[in-house]
């Protein structure tokens, strides 16, 4: 038996962003559902078809499974308008999908897509009477990095900032969140994996020339004997790594094991400056960077805690502003929702938050407000250089286009 495993990709609605800016990430997920495939019944063949690189038709298989994940946690539901025209392309075949939009709305995405199966688990596998069934991950499966284009895949811009290319690895050591926050779509206990097996995909990853990596974990920094196995390993490759982290859940103690890691990024969720953590964070942020770590602010725009003045007082190395959304399969979600689903993609022309078209205006004036403060621009050139400085202001002149007005600043 034949399984095309498919990555959908981001299609049309990042707009001028894929050019050059956003991140062209491996599929990491098409990779752990191919490895445990595998381990579940060796003579099961899998190909990989990622539609952000791979610009043929899909190959023929007796079955097609979609893996609907994207760059965040939450992006599943952003890429749902290329999921379902790849499911009018494949009408006929037998198609599986998989990740957190079509596990927390299966009835509607089988009528909007024709697809006879949803995995209401991360994984699915053909039992001996070849019948599916579905299961969760708690084990990382041998990844067969082989079936992509690795060198194809391209880190963040930010990610680089200073470093001479973008060769890009992403890999997972722990699976879901302790925490429940109302806006986000991570469901299911929390799993950390063996490091004898995360070290085993470093070392691929180091063997086949790749020198960035983003540690996918939704909440890498958090159980701390995990995290020191981790530095342990990583310590000796050189990766320049990136991973996510909440400042109530980070050690000071353990910040230089994880400079002397690689860990170069931390990816923090900011919100906004009512938020009780604001004290903490504005702290953390400061003895952070004392420690020669950059910083990604995560901040929400659409609520009544407009997040700019906290993040201009904050100076990150780099910020997200990212709309409210109300997503399926978050706490937000409500019946009779639109189900465009283009209008949740935060790129998109037609992107209609919580808060509509304001939210989405403020959304944009945040980014370009902020990026071009003078404070951020000299801080920037003092601490990667002239280079980036430029490269920070050419972002500027991408514009995203949005619907019923005039492009702005990206």
């Amino acid at each position: 038996m034949k399984i095309c495993i498919i990555n959908p990709g981001v299609g049309k609605t990042y707009q001028e962003l894929t050019n050059t800016l956003s991140a062209i990430e491996p599929p990491i997920w098409c990779l752990m559902l191919s490895g445990f495939l595998q381990r579940k019944n060796p003579e099961i063949e899998t190909v990989i078809h990622d539609c952000n690189i791979e610009n043929v038709p899909f190959p023929f298989a007796d079955s097609y499974a979609i893996y609907v994940a994207g760059h965040n946690p939450n992006a599943s539901t952003q890429l749902m308008p290329e999921v379902i025209d790849i499911c009018n392309k494949l009408r006929g075949h037998k198609i599986i999908l998989l990740g957190n939009h079509p596990r927390a709305l299966p009835e509607l995405t089988m009528a909007q897509t024709g697809v006879q199966y949803i995995s209401d688990r991360e994984m699915f596998y053909f039992n001996k009477d070849f019948k599916i069934s579905y299961a969760d991950l708690d084990y990382l499966p041998i990844l067969p990095w082989e079936k992509i284009q690795l060198l194809k895949y391209r880190a963040h811009n930010w990610h680089c900032f200073g470093k001479p290319e973008r060769s890009y690895g992403t890999i997972y050591t722990s699976l879901g969140c302790p925490f429940h926050c109302p806006y986000c779509t991570v469901k299911g206990s929390y799993r950390l994996f063996n490091m004898d097996s995360v070290d085993r995909e470093l070392a691929t990853l180091y063997a086949a020339g790749i020198n960035n990596i983003k540690i996918a974990d939704e909440l890498f920094l958090f159980s701390w004997d995990h995290v020191k196995a981790f530095c342990d390993r990583a310590k000796d490759y050189g990766f320049n790594f990136w991973c996510y982290g909440r400042a109530d859940c980070i050690r000071v103690k353990h910040l230089k094991m994880l400079k002397d890691s690689g860990i170069n990024w931390i990816a923090l969720g900011i919100e906004g400056p009512k938020d009780p953590k604001s004290g903490k964070i504005k702290a953390m942020v400061k003895i952070i960077k004392e420690h020669g770590i950059n910083i990604v602010g995560n901040y929400l725009v659409g609520t009544d805690d407009d997040p700019l003045d906290l993040a201009v007082e904050l100076n990150c190395e780099w910020a997200n502003f990212n709309p409210l959304m109300s997503f399926p399969g978050s706490n937000l979600w409500k019946d009779g929702q639109s189900t465009d689903w283009e209008q949740y993609c935060y790129y998109s022309e037609r992107c209609n938050p919580v808060g509509g078209l304001q939210t989405i205006l403020r959304r944009d004036d945040c980014f370009s407000m902020y990026f071009s403060n003078r404070q951020y621009l000299l801080m920037m050139k003092e601490k990667f250089g002239r280079g980036v400085e430029g490269e920070i202001k050419d972002m500027l002149k991408t514009k995203l286009k949005r619907a019923d007005t005039q492009p702005k600043g990206e």
